[in-house]
């Protein structure tokens, strides 16, 4: 267990990625993608739609993406076998965000709809509903 005082020796960065790595689908990158050309970046998020993530944080009123930053983090992402998508997620004060393309967006709210199109069909072909 970590004590208060362990806790208060990080910094927010560090407490964003724990919070990234603790996640049921997240995985940290080792030193923070520093090292290794096959981790890049901070971390790994997801199950279906795996994203390469960068974390960013400030305790500042706003934070600002350049767009060659992100297309980098593109760059790497689509190079991370097996071909990950890019994901920034910045913490804005006590306020937390992620950035993903609205292609992403839309990508994975079609594969919402079709798979709630498919728990109905389920449904009222056999009378049951499959989730609790």
């Amino acid at each position: 267990m970590e004590s208060p005082w362990d806790r208060a020796k990080k910094t927010k960065s560090q407490r964003q990625e724990e919070r990234l790595g603790n996640r049921d689908d997240g995985k940290l990158q080792i030193n923070s993608g520093r090292t290794a050309w096959t981790s890049k970046r901070d971390g790994v998020l997801g199950r279906v739609y795996r994203f390469l993530v960068e974390a960013r944080t400030t305790d500042k009123g706003s934070y600002r993406i350049e767009k060659k930053e992100f297309l980098d983090l593109k760059k790497q992402a689509f190079g991370t076998p097996p071909g990950l998508l890019p994901m920034m997620q910045v913490d804005i004060q006590d306020l937390g965000l992620v950035i993903i393309t609205l292609n992403d967006m839309d990508a994975i709210q079609a594969r919402m709809v079709d798979l709630e199109e498919r728990v109905a069909q389920y449904e009222e072909n056999s009378g049951a509903s499959p989730l609790p």
